[in-house]
């Protein structure tokens, strides 16, 4: 994966996260609404692919590296989308299920933000920042109350990832 690829898969990240917050979160309050519920699914489709391609560009940076601790978060992280995607897309929600998926993505966000912190000395500080938009991501899933906030904090951290992903793409060929 050419880090550069991921670096605009995280600025498209950043255009699109506040619309689909607000689309998702209006989706969840009017279920009965067949036509917004069912936009979902292809705009579920598009952020989740997005967001494998920014992955894809970590589990790279990881790997050039040798932090296995980041690798794994990322591949972790990987599974986790296509888990949430999968789920959202058959439609076989339910309370329950949602809110396991929801704390367990914020445990995994949490982790992911400890993890990059490794990448501080190579890429700087946008990577302490990076780190700390993921802790409070996963702070804020894992509140479960407080998620309608994460596009918000989503929109920052994908500035970030595109930041350390360009000066990355300079660095490891």
């Amino acid at each position: 994966m050419d880090l550069r690829i991921s670096a605009w898969a995280a600025i498209a990240a950043a255009v699109i996260a506040i619309p689909s917050g607000i689309i998702g979160l209006l989706a969840a309050l009017m279920t009965d609404n067949v036509a917004l519920n069912q936009a979902i699914i292809p705009l579920q489709l598009i952020t989740s692919a997005i967001a494998i391609v920014i992955s894809l560009g970590f589990l790279k940076i990881a790997e050039k590296k040798n932090l296995p601790f980041l690798k794994n978060m990322v591949l972790i992280s990987i599974a986790m989308i296509l888990l949430i995607t999968t789920y959202t897309v058959t439609g076989l929600e339910n309370i329950a299920m949602s809110i396991f998926l929801m704390i367990a993505l914020g445990l995994v966000e949490l982790l992911l933000g400890i993890s990059i912190f490794r990448l501080k000395k190579d890429f700087g500080r946008p990577v302490t920042a990076l780190g700390v938009f993921y802790i409070i991501n996963g702070f804020f899933c894992m509140t479960i109350i407080l998620f309608m906030f994460i596009p918000f904090t989503a929109t920052v951290a994908s500035v970030l990832e595109a930041v350390v992903l360009f000066r990355a793409a300079k660095k490891i060929k």
